[in-house]
């Protein structure tokens, strides 16, 4: 058998066809499977995709080692070099440094690496259950590890009280295929229905890295080996507006009136660019970690403390390096010039948005109250308020301006969590969307918008955020969804942001609003990355990118990169008072190479991909937090509203918690449920019950699962006599 794969090698056979080859009589069959497994078992031969045997040589080039950062897998090297993308499927399977065997498959024409076996284990980080198994105890392993069945065996004795306990430990290397290792030590993390121990699991399952090298500290803790020329903000009224706990705080804000009716609006971002080295210990993690992740009540930042919270953030508590903007409004709104550069700024005091709310519509600080701590000595109360307010006025002009071009308003409110002295949740609630959050969040646009303008100008190898259009497939299901609840919606073809505009004003009063915007956010496409420009569609902008948050994002940090070569180029004493001008002067030299380009590419689907990961983990640790909230309504029957329906059955989400559960068309009683797609309904054959999108009901909440973040539904029932939402009643 060895000498014949050999000789044939790279070809692989199945079973029936070694046998024909090989001439063994059927009567043999079962001995030739023994045989062939006892052959792999002992490595001397290989198994491949759909039970296929070769020769060790043929399999040897589908073998790579798993690379990417911490316990986050990304990519499989193979031998001959290549270097193959992870299928999302396999990433919470294995960690860098497993020896694997993969085969290539494609997803959307990219060639990913599906793991098939696993050949060598690295040392790796486990989380699970603890059981007392005779008088050992063993770990059970969550996700399960395949090769090792039965779970982990414990050297170590722990107390009593342990088993049903979460633990987490590191497992030493090993051959799957050969050895069984054991737990040397573990750290019992606490009850398995704790929130706390529940969210831990789930990022570590994630393979998300929670730790920074040796080499990357040293790197954060050092300071930049040169010192560049700056302009001196010093002496003006800086200050940032950040939620109540922030601790990094990547941007500040001034503004000055002129005397024409316009602003000078000032945009300070931290220079985070100056303190992290371009390809070193301390970039190649930030890069492969892409954006910071924030789970309830902890954060798992892009950068370490020291720079996240503490030398890049702009608190009130000392100098700072930003790279600064000043962009210049006539009283309509309209932009007429952008200056940009390198800055040092003091910022006067670190406001709350409530705080900043407060100060809108005022000129003076009678009535504001803000804590000492959070103002610089010295810091005018009275000129604080008169900037606020004089921001507010030109955010409301700049958010007026965008209503015109068509940007999309999405209301979908984001949940708040309050925790006990236990840990556990004591109180959800909706964050409410005040005046100061769209004031920030219309001059962080405006600061994108214009940094995008000039690297485009400079022609410079920028990140674009772009936001391809709506399939129109989906607008066309969107417009039959929409007559089910008697609103006719005809929008232009190809669909543009004012006809979701007017959508959203003609439902504003209804109480059917918050799902339309539900299934709006369903037909849109989501906002990437990317090395070419092919426009935002949300916010109807000619030109877009991201720059503001350096501290929590790469693609920002890699932006900032482009404008330091830009003003190392062409600006005087670190500043360019004409930026437009200026970046057509550096386009000229063509200094960009293709192998930019395409590196720049590649750095855009991965920051896509790891922001879509991210954004997963947070959606499930906040779904834990509801749950635990839910736990003490266990076998009560609470109200909800149908956000979802599918051929088994519909999800049903619970007021004022964010968290759905499924109700399967087998729990409705005794009558056949039909699913209607056109009426987006469950419809009983008999009965002629109907459950449709939008609904509301009354569930049994039978069972709460903690650790999973997930409900089991039982008995429903219509809420009676409920007023439709174009006010006739109807059950």
């Amino acid at each position: 058998m060895l000498r014949f794969l050999t000789e044939q090698s790279p070809r692989s056979y199945k079973t029936k066809e070694l046998q024909r080859a090989l001439h063994i009589p059927h009567s043999r069959y079962r001995d030739l499977r023994t045989l062939l497994r006892e052959l792999v078992s002992t490595g001397k031969i290989a198994l491949l995709p759909r039970r296929r045997y070769a020769a060790l040589a043929a399999a040897a080039r589908l073998e790579g080692t798993v690379e990417g950062l911490g316990s986050l897998a990304t990519a499989v090297r193979l031998q001959d070099g290549t270097r193959l993308p992870l299928s999302p499927r396999a990433v919470e399977d294995v960690v860098p440094g497993d020896v694997v065997r993969i085969r290539r498959v494609r997803d959307r024409g990219e060639v990913l690496a599906a793991v098939d076996c696993l050949l060598h284990a690295a040392p790796r980080e486990v989380f699970g259950t603890l059981q007392r198994v005779g008088d050992r105890w063993v770990l059970q392993p969550e996700p399960p590890i395949p090769s090792l069945r039965g779970g982990l065996f414990l050297t170590a004795d722990l107390p009593a009280d342990s088993d049903g306990k979460v633990a987490r430990g590191m497992l030493p290397a090993f051959r799957p295929t050969t050895e069984r290792p054991e737990l040397a030590e573990v750290e019992v993390v606490g009850a398995a229905d704790h929130p706390r121990a529940a969210m831990l699991g789930r990022i570590i399952r994630s393979g998300w890295p929670r730790e920074f090298s040796g080499r990357a500290l040293e790197i954060a803790r050092s300071d930049p080996a040169i010192d560049l020329p700056r302009r001196d903000f010093r002496e003006e009224l800086v200050f940032t507006v950040d939620p109540f706990d922030a601790k990094d705080h990547d941007d500040a804000v001034s503004i000055e009136e002129t005397d024409d009716g316009g602003w000078i609006l000032g945009v300070h971002i931290a220079d985070v660019a100056y303190r992290v080295p371009e390809d070193s210990a301390l970039d190649d993690e930030a890069r492969l970690r892409t954006t910071s992740v924030y789970p309830p009540g902890r954060v798992l930042p892009m950068l370490p403390e020291v720079l996240s919270a503490g030398a890049c953030s702009l608190h009130h508590t000392g100098d700072r390096d930003t790279i600064s903007l000043r962009l210049h409004y006539r009283a309509d709104g309209t932009r007429h010039r952008t200056e940009v550069g390198l800055g040092r700024i003091r910022s006067r005091a670190s406001l709350s948005y409530e705080q900043a709310e407060a100060m809108l519509d005022r000129s003076e600080s009678a009535g504001v109250e803000v804590d000492s701590d959070r103002l610089a000595e010295g810091t005018d109360l009275d000129a604080l308020c008169a900037a606020v307010s004089a921001m507010g006025r030109l955010a409301e002009v700049l958010r007026q301006g965008r209503r015109v071009r068509g940007s999309l308003f999405l209301e979908r409110p984001e949940r708040e969590f309050h925790f006990d002295s236990r840990g556990h949740v004591s109180q959800i609630r909706l964050r409410p969307s005040l005046r100061s959050h769209w004031l920030i969040e219309e001059f962080m646009l405006e600061a994108n918008r214009a940094v995008a303008e000039v690297l485009q100008s400079a022609d410079l190898p920028l990140l674009w955020r772009v936001h391809e259009p709506p399939d129109e497939k989906k607008i066309d299901a969107l417009c039959e969804l929409l007559e089910q609840f008697g609103v006719k919606w005809s929008p232009e073809i190809p669909v543009a942001g004012q006809d979701f505009s007017e959508l959203f004003d003609r439902v504003r009063e209804l109480p059917i609003a918050p799902l339309v915007h539900l299934m709006a956010l369903r037909a849109l496409m989501k906002a990437r990355y990317t090395g070419a420009w092919q426009g935002h569609f949300g916010l109807a902008f000619d030109r877009y990118t991201h720059f503001t948050s350096p501290i929590r994002r790469y693609p920002d940090l890699h932006n900032q990169r482009c404008l330091h070569r830009l003003i190392a180029a062409v600006g005087r004493e670190g500043w360019l008072d004409d930026a437009r001008a200026g970046a057509a002067e550096l386009s000229r030299a063509e200094l960009t190479r293709p192998a930019e380009r395409r590196e720049v590419e590649r750095l855009g689907d991965l920051c896509s991909e790891l922001e879509r990961r991210a954004q997963t983990l947070e959606r499930d640790c906040a779904d834990i937090c509801a749950a635990d909230a839910l736990k003490a309504h266990e076998g009560e029957k609470v109200d909800g509203t149908i956000v979802s329906v599918v051929s088994s059955g519909f999800f049903v989400e619970i007021d004022d918690y964010g968290l759905d559960g499924f109700v399967g068309v087998e729990t409705l009683g005794r009558d056949w449920f039909y699913f209607d797609p056109r009426r987006q309904a469950q419809v009983g054959e008999r009965s002629g019950r109907v459950f449709r999108l939008g609904q509301r009901v009354r569930v049994l909440l039978e069972y709460v699962d903690v650790r999973q973040g997930r409900l089991w539904l039982g008995t429903i029932e219509p809420v009676r006599r409920q007023e439709s939402p174009l006010g006739r009643n109807r059950e």
